[in-house]
């Protein structure tokens, strides 16, 4: 029979993993909704928009912000999962990185 302290971290251990994951659920939602951002601001690029015109400060404007949206996002997962020598969970030997 498992004492009360076991369960107790048992449970404790599952509520932290449930946890993990719903932050890692936002936080995924969220960098998939600035690659769609950026995706929208590709199309929106074209070569004979005037460079002194709105739409074109507006575009420098999203450019600068997803990759600094981008950048942290590296920042972030090279710190929680390592770089490349932590195991098969380094941020660069996992394929989609």
């Amino acid at each position: 029979m498992k004492s009360s302290t076991n369960t107790d971290r048992d449970e404790e251990e599952i509520l932290e993993e449930e946890e993990r994951k719903e932050s890692t659920s936002w936080f995924e939602y969220l960098i998939l909704f600035f690659i769609l951002v950026s995706c929208v601001h590709l199309t929106l690029e074209n070569p004979l928009n005037n460079p002194e015109g709105k739409m074109a400060k507006a575009l420098s404007i999203v450019d600068y912000i997803t990759t600094a949206v981008f950048s942290l996002e590296f920042f972030i997962k090279a710190i929680a999962f390592g770089l490349i020598f932590n195991g098969p969970k380094s941020y660069l030997r996992h394929a989609w990185n």
